[in-house]
């Protein structure tokens, strides 16, 4: 794992509801694949990601609401 994915897993909690989560830390924090990730987004259990510079990803409040179980 990288030095910027082990961060942003690590300080997670302590992001603000804006925050990007790209994709490698968001497969960490989710517990699962990058490809499960993708095929999440493809049959629709997991929203649409958006892009920040060119880099997928979803905001850290849709991740927090996905993990409470309110998001998709």
């Amino acid at each position: 794992m990288s030095v910027q994915i082990r961060k942003t897993v690590e300080n997670f909690n302590r992001l603000p509801d804006s925050a990007h989560i790209g994709i490698p830390a968001l497969a960490e924090i989710l517990g699962c694949s990058r490809c499960t990730i993708f095929r999440r987004f493809k049959n629709g259990s997991l929203p649409q990601p958006v892009r920040v510079l060119d880099r997928r990803g979803l905001s850290a409040g849709t991740v927090r609401a996905i993990l409470a179980g309110e998001g998709k």
